[in-house]
């Protein structure tokens, strides 16, 4: 059986934790809601899921499971509408399909009028990875064509708008970029695992998502990297003894967060900062 965990608390003291305006973490290990722990309170909803299987264990804690039908919906928020100022969105993603468009995170309302979308992509050839805005009747883009994001390990994807240029970044570093004028990312909902509030499950995912978050300030190289890095840096303290432990023994995510459950911590709080 599945047991809910405390859900992490975010070190706000943390230079990565300014800007940030949706956190979703996924560690409720089952229902149907994903809760976003910034502290605006924009969670979302698993929709067309079940809850028994679709909960899963990944290299970047849990995550959920797509199979291009299910997806999560977060409602538009006044936090989440940016009109013309920076923004990026990181997700941690895995699918082994090279071959057709699939919207991991997206903004978009009911017409189809979408404003950001990132994912895999399919032109002229296979294992593109893509982001892409509306301005102005342009679709300004970004394609990355990288056969070993395909490999069915789990990948960093960040993609955003710095006020310059659309930015992709995979696995922490910046693989592309497009200048182009800012569209307004305003007045849509978003959606994980689907294009948005447009007849989902449209370009539904196919494959696993977990920890995914927003930021309302331009992707800088040096933070992208620190994220890939480092995922969990803004749930504790560096300075913190499990910290510290962690990063002496190597130990990975997946493996602490089973010592929690076995109780090998027991009266700590996880994710607690120091």
């Amino acid at each position: 059986m599945i047991v809910k965990p405390r859900l992490p608390v975010i070190n706000r003291a943390h230079p990565l934790a300014k800007g940030l305006v949706a956190d979703y973490p996924f560690f409720e290990r089952g229902g149907t809601t994903l809760r976003d722990i910034s502290g605006n309170n924009n969670h979302g909803t698993l929709t067309s899921m079940d809850p028994a299987v679709k909960w899963i264990l990944t290299s970047q804690g849990y995550g959920l499971d797509f199979d291009t039908t299910d997806y999560v919906t977060i409602p538009d928020s006044d936090i989440l509408d940016f009109g013309t100022s920076p923004f990026f969105v990181e997700t941690w993603i895995k699918t082994t399909v090279n071959n057709v468009r699939q919207v991991a995170v997206a903004k978009a309302d009911v017409t189809g009028n979408f404003i950001f979308e990132m994912g895999t992509y399919r032109t002229l050839t296979a294992n593109e990875i893509y982001c892409e805005f509306y301005v102005s009747g342009l679709y300004p883009k970004v394609l990355v064509v990288d056969s070993s994001f395909f490999d069915g390990k789990v990948h960093h994807l960040v993609a955003g708008h710095d006020g310059t240029a659309v930015r992709l970044f995979i696995d922490g570093v910046l693989r592309g970029s497009n200048v182009s004028a800012y569209g307004n990312i305003d007045t849509a909902s978003w959606a994980i695992g689907t294009y948005g509030a447009y007849s989902p499950p449209f370009r539904g995912w196919n494959g696993q998502i977990a920890k995914t978050r927003v930021w309302k300030k331009a992707p800088i190289a040096r933070e992208i990297a620190t994220l890939y890095a480092d995922p969990w840096a803004l749930y504790r303290s560096r300075r913190g003894i499990i910290g510290k432990a962690v990063a002496a023994a190597g130990v990975t995510y997946p493996q602490l967060e089973r010592s929690f459950q076995r109780g090998a911590f027991r009266g700590i709080k996880m994710g607690v900062a120091a």
